[in-house]
């Protein structure tokens, strides 16, 4: 699970990284469409859904936000922006994140150090964060006891860990769709399904902002969140195609939670069905 997925580009153009973006993924096979007010509509038989906004320029970047559980694979993300300056920060809980260049990983955070800071005090915040598990896609996660014993007896330490992730996906794939279907129920019951959300005061939500305050990013760069966004433009989408057409409830808060939704630019995206 992803609960929020941020991409921050260096660049005072958002028209120019929406244009890139779409080339780029139009070529691999995605189809974009507009769900808003006076937009395309969703097109029928797409798979691989990836909603995301690209923010206003801002202190000389573009943020980019992704939808929850949504966004491209790795591959696909190092191929569509590589060469550029990118940093991605990743939220999958509360006690696991991700952060670092899209090109380089934490290394390359370096490069956008905030003036008068220096490598020491990056270092300083990581460690501050080394309790909070981070995603490792090489698996390089054994327990302690396990990796002696793996180096004992001559064992590729890489390939038990791989074994042990997938049995223990196995386990809690099944025990996920138990708490789902549960989960599930009592939404039902209660009459709605409530999404998750970034736990700030998080070990993993202290560390992505401890990290990122290293950084010459914009000092709000987590903002504004899913919920809001998406609330906000709708509504103002709507009042802009219709400016008599009749407000829902809560449209006027979401609005005045967000007034410059329609700076920002919706990219949403998919693949069709072979």
């Amino acid at each position: 699970m992803t609960l929020a997925q941020w991409l921050l580009c260096q660049s005072n153009d958002p028209s120019e990284i929406q244009a890139h973006l779409k080339t780029n993924l139009q070529a691999l096979g995605y189809v974009f469409y507009d769900p808003f007010a006076g937009g395309t509509g969703t097109p029928v038989g797409l798979q691989q859904r990836t909603r995301s906004f690209i923010s206003p320029a801002h202190g000389g970047w573009v943020r980019m936000l992704f939808a929850p559980n949504e966004g491209w694979t790795d591959e696909v993300t190092r191929d569509i922006l590589a060469g550029r300056p990118v940093i991605r920060a990743i939220y999958f809980s509360g006690e696991q994140f991700e952060i670092g260049t899209v090109t380089d990983g934490i290394i390359g955070l370096v490069s956008f150090l905030r003036t008068g800071l220096t490598e020491a005090d990056l270092q300083r915040a990581l460690v501050a964060s080394s309790q909070v598990h981070t995603a490792s896609p090489d698996g390089g996660n054994l327990p302690s006891e396990l990796q002696k014993f793996a180096d004992e007896q001559g064992v590729d330490a890489q390939q038990v860990d791989k074994m042990m992730q997938k049995m223990a996906g196995s386990v809690f794939k099944k025990i996920g769709s138990e708490q789902d279907a549960q989960t599930q129920a009592k939404s039902a019951m209660a009459g709605a399904t409530k999404q998750p959300e970034v736990d700030w005061n998080s070990p993993a939500g202290k560390a992505l902002l401890g990290v990122m305050a290293c950084l010459s990013v914009p000092e709000k760069w987590w903002q504004p969140d899913w919920k809001t966004l998406t609330g906000a433009y709708q509504a103002a989408r709507q009042l802009q195609r219709d400016p008599k057409s009749p407000m829902l409830p809560g449209d006027k808060q979401a609005m005045a939670a967000l007034p410059n939704a329609l700076d920002f630019t919706p990219l949403y995206m998919g693949k069709k069905n072979s």
